[in-house]
């Protein structure tokens, strides 16, 4: 399983000490970051798990996260807001922060702060995360053949899978595929191809599930997700 990871929006070197230690302790890689305008790049350009934003020494703090926030990409990402007493923490919170942490707090009274950043930003990785699988898979389009397939990964949101016999495929099809169970469990899904290579590697992004194949690929996911969960904040004490 990945580590989680978090970018840091700040100037001041005494927030970044204080913050790293604790966040390195659970297993958080963090990148920092001292310009809005290059944060928003990095946001947009590739997922982070959470934002941690220092209304203290950065300026456009609030114009940034208002950005952020605009961009569908970022809309659940997890921002903690790091304030002080001439900020107005509730128009922080209304401009799109998760939660806020005094920098003044001692390391005792931030832990339970962090600890709550830890969780959503665990939540949020999982969204994302593609599970290896390697079971038999096969879809169908419009017009075309039944082609057989290896499933490669999983996630809340799609499908990647190889091909039997490469092809192109750019159109919406019907997957069905088995879910790695002591029984194995068969899901069938409606997807839209979201890429493809010339290796006959491809990735679907669900777009539709009957009930009975719905119930049964939430169940599993949780199962993973629970898992993967317990993994990832296992210092979280």
């Amino acid at each position: 399983m990945s580590q989680l990871n978090a970018l840091l929006l700040t100037r001041d070197p005494r927030s970044t000490a204080r913050l790293l230690a604790p966040l390195q302790h659970w297993g958080v890689m963090a990148e920092v970051e001292s310009e809005p305008d290059y944060a928003i790049a990095s946001l947009l350009r590739r997922h982070y798990d959470g934002f941690i934003a220092d209304f203290t020494s950065v300026a456009g703090v609030r114009e940034a996260i208002s950005a952020i926030r605009s961009a569908t990409a970022c809309k659940s990402t997890p921002i903690l807001a790091l304030v002080d007493d001439s900020i107005n923490v509730q128009s922080v919170l209304e401009g799109g922060a998760n939660s806020a942490l005094s920098v003044a707090s001692s390391p005792a009274r931030s832990r339970p702060y962090l600890r709550i950043a830890l969780l959503l930003m665990t939540r949020e990785h999982l969204r994302y995360f593609r599970y290896p699988v390697d079971t038999p898979a096969a879809i169908t389009y419009a017009g075309g053949p039944t082609l057989e397939a290896r499933t490669l990964n999983i996630s809340n949101e799609g499908l990647s899978l190889r091909l039997a016999h490469p092809m192109r495929i750019t159109r919406t099809v019907r997957a069905r595929f088995q879910l790695p169970a002591p029984n194995p469990t068969v899901v069938v899904a409606t997807g839209h191809t979201a890429w493809l290579d010339a290796e006959g590697r491809l990735g679907l992004r669900f777009l539709y599930m009957p009930e009975p194949s719905r119930n049964r690929f939430q169940q599993y996911m949780a199962e993973m997700h629970s898992r993967a969960g317990s993994h990832l904040t296992r210092h979280c004490s």
